[in-house]
Parts: C-alpha cells; sequence; structure tokens
C-alpha cells in the first residue's frame, strides 16, 4: 500500500483528500505544519509528498528544500492557488514533480499520481540496475565479497567497508540494504567530508530552538540503514557521543534534555587506514570496534583485471545514454590500453575516462585517441617499445617533455625513460626535427 503525506493546514480540506484518496486504496497521513511534516519524514518514509506552499510555520518551499538537503528523494505535489502558480513553478525548478491548482479536480490529482509513482518505479528500476551493475563481475575477489555481502545483509550487524577511493564502497552498502529486511525503509547517506565539524552533532542529532525544531539525520533513518561515507572525517567528539547514543539507542537533540528511541543499522566505510588513525588518536577505537562487527573489503580494480571489460561496456552503455550516442564498442588497441592500465581510480576514474572518450568520439568504436593521457601513460609498461606505443601520445609527450627541457633533447629523453637515440628516431618520424 502506497504511503501519501499531505502538509496541509487547511483541516476540512484536508480531510476531504484523505478521504478521497482512502478510497483509492492509499494510506494517508497529514501534518498541518512544516515542523510536523518533518518529524513525520524523519519517522517514515512516504511514496509521495501533497504539500501546500502557505503554512502557519513556514513555506512550503523551505520544506522542499529541507528533505533535499537530507537526500530525502520523496517526490513533492505541489497543492497551489492559481495566484500562487509562479512560486510552485519555482518549486518545479528546485526538485518537485509536478503541481496542481487549488480547487483540486479529483481525477487530475489521481492522473498526476499515477505519473508520479510510475516515474519514480522506473527510476528505482534504473538505478537499481546501474547500482547492481557498478560492482558485479566475474573475478574471485569480487565473488567472494558478494559472497559476505548476501550473509551480512541477512544479519542486523554493523558493517565497515574499507577499499581504495572509487572502488564502489557506497555502492556495496546499498546493495546489503536492498538485500536486508530493511530494504523498503530510508538509505540515508551521510558525507562526513561535506559536514563542517562545528554542524556535525546538530545535523546528526537534530536540534531545537526558540524559532524551530529539525530533526536530525539519525531520526531521517528511523528502522532504515544510516551510511556513514569516510567516517574517518567524523569528529572524534561526535564519534564518542555517537557511540553512546547507538548503544542505548536513544538520542538527544541538541538544546533538549528529551530522550527518543531510535532504530537504525548502521553501515561505514573509509578509504583510509583506520588502525593508523587510532594509533594517532584521531579515531576512537571503541567506536571503530563497534563499526567493525563483520569488515568487507572492496578490491581494486588491479585485483579483478578480469572484469575490466565488462565495466568497459557498461559505462559505455551508460555514457550512450546520457550523451545520446551509438557508439558499438572498443577498438583492440584501446582496450589493449584499458586493460594495462593501472586504474589507480578504480572504478570512478574508468567511469569518467569512458564518458570523455564516448564525448569525443564520432566514430563506431573508441579508439586509443581517445582515451586521455594519463590513462595510456598508467599501463605500467616500460619497456622502450611500450613506453611510447600509441603514436598520438607518443607525439604529445615527446613534444612536453622536450618543452619541460627547454629543447634539451638528452634531459628530455631521460624524462621519457629512452635513450637519446631513440627519441632522435622519433622525432625524425614525426618530422619534429
Amino acid at each position: 500500500m502506497k504511503k501519501i503525506l499531505i502538509v496541509e493546514d487547511d483541516l476540512t480540506f484536508c480531510l476531504m483528500l484523505r478521504t478521497w484518496l482512502g478510497k483509492q486504496g492509499f494510506a494517508v497521513e497529514s501534518a498541518p505544519t512544516v515542523g510536523d511534516a518533518k518529524q513525520k519524514m524523519g519517522a517514515t518514509n512516504y511514496d509521495i509528498i501533497l504539500s501546500d506552499l502557505r503554512l502557519p510555520d513556514d513555506d512550503g518551499i523551505n520544506l522542499l528544500k529541507w528533505a533535499k538537503d537530507r537526500k530525502i528523494s520523496t517526490p513533492f505535489i505541489i497543492l497551489t492557488s492559481y495566484a500562487k502558480i509562479q512560486s510552485a513553478v519555482e518549486c518545479m525548478k528546485i526538485g518537485a514533480k509536478d503541481y496542481i491548482p487549488k480547487p483540486i479536480k479529483p481525477e487530475l490529482l489521481f492522473e498526476k499520481m499515477d505519473e508520479v509513482l510510475k516515474q519514480q518505479e522506473a527510476e528505482k528500476n534504473k538505478a537499481s540496475k546501474k547500482g547492481s551493475t557498478y560492482i558485479t563481475g566475474n573475478s574471485l575477489a569480487i565473488k567472494r565479497l558478494f559472497e559476505m555481502i548476501n550473509r551480512v545483509a541477512a544479519t542486523e550487524m554493523t558493517v565497515f567497508i574499507s577499499g581504495e577511493p572509487g572502488t564502489g564502497k557506497k555502492q556495496v552498502a546499498k546493495l546489503i540494504h536492498e538485500k536486508s529486511a530493511r530494504k523498503d525503509k530510508p538509505f540515508i547517506i551521510v558525507h562526513c567530508g561535506e559536514i563542517p565539524k562545528e554542524d556535525f552533532e546538530k545535523r546528526l542529532f537534530g536540534f531545537i530552538s526558540p524559532q524551530k525544531e529539525e530533526p536530525g539525520l539519525l531520526t531521517s533513518a528511523t528502522n532504515g540503514v544510516i551510511f556513514f561515507e569516510n567516517v574517518d572525517e567524523m569528529p572524534i567528539k561526535v564519534q564518542e557521543q555517537l557511540l553512546f547514543s547507538l548503544k542505548v539507542k536513544r538520542i538527544k537533540m541538541v538544546g533538549s534534555n528529551a530522550e527518543k528511541e531510535i532504530n537504525v543499522r548502521v553501515i561505514a566505510s573509509s578509504s583510509e587506514n583506520i588502525y593508523k588513525l587510532i594509533r594517532e588518536n584521531k579515531f576512537s577505537e571503541d567506536f571503530h570496534r563497534f563499526l567493525n562487527e563483520v569488515s568487507l573489503q572492496v578490491p581494486s580494480l588491479r585485483e579483478r583485471s578480469e572484469d575490466i571489460a565488462l565495466f568497459a561496456e557498461s559505462f559505455l552503455e551508460e555514457a550512450n545514454e546520457e550523451l545520446e550516442k551509438k557508439i558499438i564498442g572498443f577498438d583492440e588497441e584501446s582496450m589493449r590500453i584499458m586493460n594495462k592500465c593501472q586504474w589507480s581510480g578504480n572504478l570512478r576514474q574508468m567511469k569518467s575516462v569512458i564518458k570523455r572518450a564516448a564525448m569525443l568520439c564520432e566514430e563506431k568504436y573508441i579508439k586509443a585517441n581517445h582515451l586521455p593521457d594519463e590513462i595510456i601513460g598508467e599501463t605500467g609498461d616500460t619497456s622502450e617499445n611500450a613506453a611510447l606505443h600509441n603514436e598520438e601520445y607518443e607525439k604529445r609527450k615527446i613534444m612536453k617533455a622536450l618543452e619541460a627541457c627547454n629543447n634539451n633533447k638528452s634531459k628530455a629523453a631521460i624524462m621519457l625513460k629512452i635513450d637519446r637515440k631513440t627519441l632522435y628516431n622519433k622525432m625524425k618520424h614525426y618530422n619534429m626535427e
């Protein structure tokens, strides 16, 4: 049964909406103020929010902005008078899915809701497909990881995910959530590196002031999963406060002495050496012990070279769709380079490289000259013939080396890791003398 939240202070109109929607099989709740709506949105995962613009304590636009800031993806449909249609259009620019002018016609409301629900389902299926593709593969390393994901997803244990940047730690966390009993509940991501240290406590626990009440991210994750991305960026003082709250399953909002129960599953990730940070007193050992009930290591792309072609084709498919291209695949040379590349930035780097190559490509196949220098230079092949294998790349490297060495060929040869005679032969080949 789909859940709907109506944010509306006109009690008569709200009752009418609840009656209409209830007859259509929806589970309906209402909130007369923005503050009430925030509390309900923090505790429940709704399928649609129907919100008026003018509310007693705040503006509906601010409720939409608040939801967007907290990564709450529930679609909004704005209810507005004809006089406020321009404001509704502004809401759509911010992220609202649609608006309906008052007086509301039931058939139009149901039509709009049906469109939004279908779109939401399609986006969810698309995101799920992409999320799974991002970390699947045939290598032994990834098969072992998937076995652990399936095992841990069936439990309520806390999970600590480690691995190099760009390996797909967030996708692993999402997959655990999608395979768990909490899959229909919120999945709240806390980007620890993006929150100012002075705001961390308020963002996590929420706060109460004379002017307003702001539920925190822990409240938003109620009955679901909270994922601390780059948890090493969390201030150690907040780590200690959070550890206590997670152990007792109760929180206090900043500015309040009242306690509130929480029920969340915790997953955390880091690209750093946590044990080193613990030794340097930059990370709480007790907090790490709590998070590390189960430890998962996401392999680097270097450790799963068998999967490179699979990812390349998957990312090309995404790039074709996004850029409206019809590139068939990769030629032999470009695939040779990608297979030899060290991929220091892992899957994130590969996705970016292939999207850029697809943008440049006007042919049926991506070729070596569509790949950036950084990739060709990351092949790890230092032999004389391989160091300058691709002609386009080779010529650019020679020009850059000569420019950096003020045309001193001996120094340029050393920089290029070839002998001076080879450099002269290459320059003659490219008519660079």
